[in-house]
């Protein structure tokens, strides 16, 4: 299974400069595999966050939630490969 992500995003309401570096915008990723997420942070973000993956390319939209809380600091997570159920097979 392949999905183009339209918007992956690793942040709470309060991480003000959290940006994830990869898998970017756009990229495909095939999450069957297990797939590295990697960000960058700074001091005054949140010490934890949460990875949801993003589709709003197709409808209905979805957001999956993946792993969390994560400790901000780690800079890069392993999201171990599974189907999930509902996405779209590119």
């Amino acid at each position: 299974m392949h999905l183009t992500l339209a918007f992956i995003s690793a942040l709470l309401a309060t991480a003000k400069a959290i940006q994830v570096t990869q898998p970017a915008a756009g990229d495909t990723v095939d999450v069957s595999h297990d797939w590295e997420v990697t960000w960058t942070s700074v001091s005054t973000d949140s010490a934890q966050i949460c990875l949801y993956l993003s589709n709003f390319v197709d409808y209905p939209p979805q957001t999956i939630f993946l792993q969390g809380p994560l400790d901000t600091t780690l800079g890069s997570t392993v999201v171990g490969g599974q189907c999930y159920t509902g996405l779209p097979i590119r």
